[in-house]
């Protein structure tokens, strides 16, 4: 399933790219994606707008309902996991104003979501816990003003990218990933599967 950007609540066909980012986002049952945060928030926000806020019902990142045959968020438990896209226009080179640094962004997104609660597509009130972690992801090219801005992060395991563990009031990782690696890994994790599909690199 995926949504329509300018309205999170609205669903759209199943269909998206977003496995590219992470595969369990291949499995999502829903999310607000390019909203305001007090759009979906129930108690407000502010009018920061996180590019992807999902939150994986079926597969590991959010509570599934047993008793639901048609695999509906279990509205009784906490989500524990939640998952954050942020998208960067590939190529920026400039990251100068406050708002731009990367890890104050993504969290002051996290302190409003945890504790809080998420109004799901079937206006389901979806409890975020106060001990949820956080995976949040950044896809960025790492050149220019954001290069210095990172240059204190571990690289991770190709060097290209980079990961801050988060660790204080808030738990999970920001993981920083270059569009050209989200590409190529995605495609080298997928290679079988898409060789059987008969899709080819161009």
């Amino acid at each position: 399933m995926s949504v329509q950007g300018s309205d999170g609540l609205t669903p759209q066909s199943r269909d998206h790219d977003l496995w590219i980012v992470d595969e369990r986002l291949a499995f999502t049952r829903g999310f607000a994606s390019d909203v305001r945060l007090n759009k979906f928030l129930k108690d407000g926000g502010t009018a920061d707008r996180p590019d992807l806020l999902v939150w994986d019902v079926a597969y590991g990142l959010g509570a599934v309902d047993p008793n639901d045959q048609k695999g509906g968020i279990d509205v009784s438990e906490p989500l524990r996991e939640v998952m954050i896209v942020e998208f960067k226009r590939p190529g920026r080179r400039e990251y100068q104003k406050a708002e731009d640094q990367v890890e104050q962004q993504i969290t002051k997104y996290l302190l409003q979501l945890q504790g809080g609660e998420v109004e799901a597509f079937g206006r389901e009130r979806v409890r975020i816990a106060p001990d949820c972690i956080f995976y949040c992801y950044v896809v960025a090219d790492i050149i220019g003003d954001l290069k210095t801005q990172l240059s204190s992060w571990k690289t991770t395991a190709n060097r290209q990218g980079r990961l801050r563990m988060l660790e204080g009031e808030v738990q999970g990782s920001i993981e920083v990933i270059q569009w050209s690696d989200l590409v190529n890994d995605a495609w080298s994790r997928n290679q079988a599967s898409l060789h059987a599909a008969g899709l080819r690199r161009r």
